[in-house]
């Protein structure tokens, strides 16, 4: 696989994978809602999908293209632990799987530890509701900040494209599932979140109470919360009114996307201050 044809695999086919998700994700929540949501759909869709389009194309498909790039170069090359496997599928997809998401729980709770990083995160915190459109409301720096955590871990595995691609579709469906506004049984959810990240164990993570903000950091699975004891919970019935967003940058204007992308350069006030402790 040449370069232009690893290039199409990385950027272009996720971009019609995120369509299709998002497109059954969103007939899925104005089916079966959770949520009333509080603010102007139509405002807050526009800012939202509007900075999601500049993210994707600023950064998601740099980095996925470099992605797999640096996958097809090492398969190409015998880099890695899979490399002289190129035809295995279902172990590299699950190696991937775990190691990736790893250091992305990692990352997102260094997101929420340190202030800069979390002057560039609190774009995806700050909509005062939670449903699809926000799966991509991220400041566009923010995609580029993983490139060099997960760049050698693609040379370290040598995971071949079809697993490669694989895991991408995984991975854009549970988080946009996880960030939909989607009403599940709550028998179901009981059991669901042990195993993936639902749209209840996310929206904590989305609550303006900080106890809540800095827990559920898993991105679409949720071991590792469960292993390092940053999981938590709340009754069933309370995520329907539950306050989300942070203390700040709470009116419709501040999520104007010209707002949102220039955020980062604008420190949190002081009693509302994230990014100090673990």
């Amino acid at each position: 696989m040449n370069w232009a044809e690893a290039f199409v695999q990385g950027a272009v086919w996720p971009g019609i994978i995120v369509t299709v998700v998002f497109i059954v994700a969103i007939a899925a929540e104005l089916l079966a809602p959770r949520r009333r949501l509080s603010a102007g759909l139509g405002w807050r869709w526009g800012n939202n999908f509007s900075l999601a389009a500049i993210t994707w194309v600023l950064s998601h498909l740099i980095s996925i293209a470099v992605y797999f790039t640096a996958g097809t170069w090492a398969a190409q090359n015998g880099v890695g632990l899979f490399a002289e496997h190129p035809d295995w599928f279902w172990l590299p997809l699950a190696s991937l799987l775990l190691v990736s998401q790893f250091f992305s729980y990692v990352t997102h709770r260094l997101f929420h530890r340190y202030p800069l990083l979390w002057r560039v995160h609190q774009v995806h915190h700050s909509d005062v509701d939670l449903d699809v459109s926000t799966s991509y409301r991220h400041h566009p720096l923010e995609p580029l900040v993983f490139m060099p955590v997960v760049t050698p871990l693609i040379l370290l595995l040598g995971i071949a494209a079809p697993a490669a691609v694989a895991y991408q579709g995984i991975n854009i469906a549970l988080t946009v599932f996880a960030h939909s506004n989607l009403r599940i049984p709550e028998w179901l959810e009981r059991g669901l979140c042990k195993l993936i990240v639902t749209p209840d164990f996310h929206r904590l993570h989305h609550a303006s109470e900080r106890r809540y903000t800095d827990s559920n950091y898993g991105g679409i699975v949720p071991w590792f919360d469960y292993l390092f004891r940053t999981a938590s919970h709340r009754p069933y019935a309370e995520q329907e009114d539950m306050e989300l967003g942070l203390e700040y940058h709470r009116q419709p204007a501040d999520s104007r996307v010209d707002r949102l992308l220039l955020a980062p350069l604008e420190a949190p006030p002081p009693a509302a201050a994230r990014g100090t402790t673990a």
